[in-house]
């Protein structure tokens, strides 16, 4: 991948709004306490989630990836997010680039821009285990600060020859009053269980009993916004309590298989897999979208078996009035905007 340069930042709230070039959300890291259980309040976490409303339409009112958007077409960067050929969130990048994973999609074409979103409705208690709990509240134990929303950077980054925007929230900044625009200085939050805490070491020669899909899985999620050390939280599962008995600082360097052990895991076939998919994307949307046509939008289903597989979304199930494709139309009609002064002005997009 080439250099990363952070594009803006952005606020976002509980409410779906969002801030620009806003810190208000950013929290910054305290040492958690020791021990302490963080299977706490995770009746109260589910019946929160469960109650929002079932979405009957995979187009939401208020959506990140108009927050995303809206703060690109706000910031100092504009001419990069105007020369950019596919905006999305890291999530998606990521989940693009993980073999074991599948990924459903929803895309469209803004200009020459690839519009990406994850198609997923409103979380199923089914889908709220407890392990993603354990996650939510060793984040809650090692931050302080505001709890309103969320903090997300927006980065631009090449993946092969594709010029790639996307927003990436944050956990948290190593300490308060440090520069946010330096990937060094964030921090990603994890949690494992303790009896892994020696098996993952690769100097302990035991690759064979690691766990590199979730190793791997970590790497390429920091490495993506170029954070280069991740904090792990160790816990320890005793009568129906998960405490917290630790944590370690890991260099992304330690999460990669020793030498001879490629196959678990490599970075490079990760970023391969994710240019490819995101190319193969690129080149269908071009194909199909008539230039003189109503954006139209596709489902991508993308799984290590079947592949990629690809269907248009019927016009009844979008918002064709407040929305053009999967963005909201203002935002749509400020981009073709900011392209054609751009291009009066000599700019090649």
């Amino acid at each position: 991948m080439g250099p990363l340069q952070q594009v803006t930042c952005y606020s976002e709230y509980n409410d779906g709004l969002s801030e620009h070039r806003s810190t208000a959300n950013l929290r910054y890291f305290v040492k958690p306490k020791i021990p302490q259980d963080l299977s706490i309040g995770y009746e109260g976490w589910v019946a929160q989630h469960s109650a929002r409303p079932a979405e009957t339409k995979p187009f939401n009112p208020a959506k990140p990836l108009d927050n995303l958007v809206d703060a690109c077409l706000e910031s100092e960067n504009t001419e990069i997010f105007l020369k950019a050929d596919v905006i999305a969130n890291r999530g998606i990048l990521f989940r693009l680039s993980q073999d074991k994973r599948e990924s459903h999609l929803n895309f469209c074409l803004v200009g020459n821009k690839l519009i990406i979103e994850e198609h997923d409705k409103a979380p199923e208690a089914s889908r709220l285990n407890q392990l993603m709990y354990i996650g939510h509240a060793f984040k809650e134990a090692c931050t302080d600060g505001p709890r309103s929303g969320v903090w997300a950077t927006v980065v631009s980054r090449t993946i092969g020859n594709i010029s790639v925007v996307f927003a990436a929230q944050i956990d948290c900044i190593r300490e308060q009053g440090l520069d946010y625009r330096v990937s060094r200085n964030l921090v990603q939050l994890k949690t494992m269980s303790e009896k892994y805490r020696l098996r993952d070491s690769n100097l302990l020669g035991r690759p064979n009993q690691t766990n590199w899909f979730l190793l791997g899985g970590w790497y390429m999620q920091s490495h993506l916004v170029g954070i280069d050390s991740i904090l792990v939280g160790y816990r320890e599962t005793k009568h129906g309590e998960e405490k917290l008995v630790g944590t370690e600082n890991r260099p992304l360097n330690t999460l990669l298989p020793p030498p001879g052990y490629e196959n678990k895991f490599d970075p490079g076939r990760s970023i391969g897999r994710m240019e490819r998919i995101l190319d193969a994307l690129i080149k269908f949307a071009k194909s199909e979208q008539g230039e003189n046509e109503p954006v139209k939008v596709w489902r991508a289903h993308v799984s290590f078996q079947a592949g990629l597989n690809v269907e248009e979304v019927a016009t009844e199930e979008l918002d064709t009035v407040d929305r053009v494709g999967i963005l909201k139309r203002d935002i749509v009609e400020r981009i073709a905007d900011l392209e054609f002064v751009a291009q009066a002005s000599g700019l090649s997009l």
